[in-house]
């Protein structure tokens, strides 16, 4: 039996070229690559690329290390390790790199993501488990309806 979760899925995979995805995909990395071979660091990724060498040295030392986790967004105990790896490795371009490799793969998790909410929601997916229904507030008519109904009986 083909439902329609699996009739989309296989559309999906028959070769639907996701142009709005792919447009986007190319902003990020143009607007990217034209920096990656500027040798001047921005503030920020100065930052992140010492924060992660910092990080390096109190693992592989015991160096002392200060709170970074109050002041920094995301996880900072993630990506500046890798990034001073990346910065280490081939320099502040491949650190720009694997940040245009991070974007760009968040970018499509998200395309991904919206796609299967999309298919879900045409599958009934959120009313069959009640999950969409219980994250939206109740319309009036609903409490209206209730009233009348408590004060019947």
């Amino acid at each position: 039996m083909k439902t329609e979760w699996t009739g989309k899925q296989e559309e999906a995979r028959r070769g639907r070229v996701p142009w709005p995805l792919i447009g986007v995909l190319v902003i990020q990395a143009a607007s990217s690559l034209r920096l990656i071979w500027s040798n001047t660091a921005f503030e920020d990724e100065a930052l992140y690329l010492w924060v992660g060498h910092m990080e390096w040295a109190h693992w592989l030392h015991g160096a002392q290390l200060e709170s970074f986790q109050t002041w920094f967004s995301g996880a900072p105990v993630l990506y500046p390790p890798i990034a001073a790896v990346a910065d280490t490795v081939g320099g502040l371009a491949a650190a720009r790199l694997l940040s245009l490799l991070f974007m760009t793969g968040v970018t499509c998790f998200l395309w991904g993501t919206a796609v299967l909410l999309e298919a879900s929601q045409h599958d009934g997916l959120y009313t069959k488990t009640g999950s969409w229904k219980a994250t939206q507030p109740p319309s009036p008519h609903s409490r209206r309806r209730r009233r009348r109904t408590d004060h019947a009986g």
